[in-house]
């Protein structure tokens, strides 16, 4: 049986090989001497000239999570800086990943911490000396009981042109199923919270913990990791994809999927992008296809959007088989569009060592084909890749949850 496994594994190295893929490990975390320290569910960021940015949970001055930066050295390398470390009062979380406005400062959240221990959003701007200063812009609500604000935010924000920041709780609100919300800058320098959605769990979904999407008219973008449709696969509901449609001081949620299992389920820590034509894509944690009467271990979907009709239909892309070695299981992070249309994503366990995969749909005369770029080992190279990934001249970055020279996982980039 080991036999058997080991040559598995030999031709999932060489299907890698035969794409001509391959993985440089950029950062090695390290949480001692005050290095970034494992990035949960957090994603990278960049920016337009191609420095990246990211949250880890823990690591830092004081081991409650770090921001840090890298900045291409001009050489083939990269300049690596921690540019924030969080305080040590024993409640903060941070987790998401960041928005950069036009300024340069950069927005995130913590799922702790807090006025009231139950999240805050944070602003980090550049000061002249090199260093770089925190304010609180916003602490959420009390927990626990159904209130107008959200509590413990798990994922970043988005800014628009004008600055207002925009993103989900997993809790709260007027229901106590999550909330969407709007920040606004005053001009005293203080910011204005707006809650233009409390979840409903059985028409909406609950539990929205992923980045907003903000199209150019306005309008938001998510899914909510549960609610809607409730079955024996899914018995707190299978989640949601919504929009959010903004028309003068009006926000108005209009629910575009309930997913029921079979076309994926829990999209948790996964939103959506979308193409030049409107289409959406994403993924779900688990579902999809049905092996021996149970669902799968995550699918990749695309609503495809119709102008003349204003709908959506959902379109399975690629299913995760249970126990098929060769290919990913559960999906902890949405997905990446290139600009010729082709996906990338991560899975955090399966592949040749059940460290988790990187891949690539690529869409053909026959429907889309899934391309393994990369199965991590557990060991040096990383295990658990963590968040979306960023593609900077047709490279793609990421981070693992785990693993390397530390175990306190790193910064990873892969080249088709």
């Amino acid at each position: 049986m080991k036999t058997t496994l080991w040559l598995i594994a030999v031709l999932i190295v060489g299907i890698n090989q035969a794409h001509g893929s391959s993985e440089t490990v950029l950062w090695n975390f390290q949480s001692s001497g005050g290095g970034p320290a494992f990035p949960y569910y957090n994603s990278l960021s960049s920016d337009a000239s191609g420095n990246l940015y990211g949250v880890t949970s823990e690591g830092g001055a004081f081991e409650s999570g770090s921001v840090f930066k890298m900045s291409p050295d001009g050489k083939g390398g990269w300049t690596k800086t921690v540019i924030f470390s969080f305080p040590n009062d024993g409640s903060t979380w941070p987790i998401g990943g960041l928005a950069l406005d036009s300024a340069g400062n950069l927005y995130g959240v913590s799922a702790e911490g807090g006025k009231n221990d139950t999240g805050y959003v944070y602003k980090l701007s550049p000061n002249s000396s090199g260093t770089w200063s925190e304010t609180v812009i916003h602490a959420f609500g009390k927990c626990c009981s159904k209130g107008p604000d959200g509590i413990e935010p798990f994922a970043g924000v988005v800014v628009d042109s004008q600055g207002h920041l925009y993103g989900t709780t997993t809790e709260g609100g007027a229901n106590g199923f999550g909330t969407i919300y709007e920040l606004s800058p005053t001009t005293s320098g203080a910011w204005t919270e707006t809650i233009l959605h409390s979840f409903a769990y059985l028409t909406e979904g609950r539990y929205p913990s992923s980045p907003l999407l903000l199209d150019a008219a306005g309008n938001l973008y998510g899914t909510a990791a549960q609610g809607g449709i409730i079955n024996y696969a899914c018995y707190v509901g299978c989640g949601s994809v919504f929009k959010v449609v903004h028309s003068g001081s009006t926000w108005t949620l209009d629910v575009l999927h309930l997913f029921n299992g079979s076309d994926g389920q829990y999209p948790r820590y996964s939103g959506v992008v979308m193409d030049k034509a409107g289409n959406l894509y994403g993924s779900a944690e688990a579902g999809g296809i049905i092996q021996g009467g149970a669902y799968g271990v995550g699918a990749v979907w695309e609503l495809a959007y119709s102008a003349a009709q204003n709908t959506y239909n959902i379109q399975v892309l690629h299913d995760f088989p249970m126990g098929g070695i060769a290919d990913g299981v559960d999906l902890l992070a949405g997905v990446t569009l290139d600009s010729q249309g082709n996906i990338f994503g991560t899975t955090s366990e399966g592949g040749a060592y059940d460290g988790g995969i990187v891949f690539e749909l690529t869409k053909g005369t026959n429907g889309w084909t899934e391309k393994i770029l990369h199965s991590f080992t557990t060991g040096a190279d990383g295990w658990s890749p963590s968040g979306s990934l960023v593609l900077i001249n047709g490279n793609v970055f990421g981070m693992t949850e785990g693993g390397g020279t530390q175990d306190d996982g790193l910064v990873f980039e892969i080249t088709p």
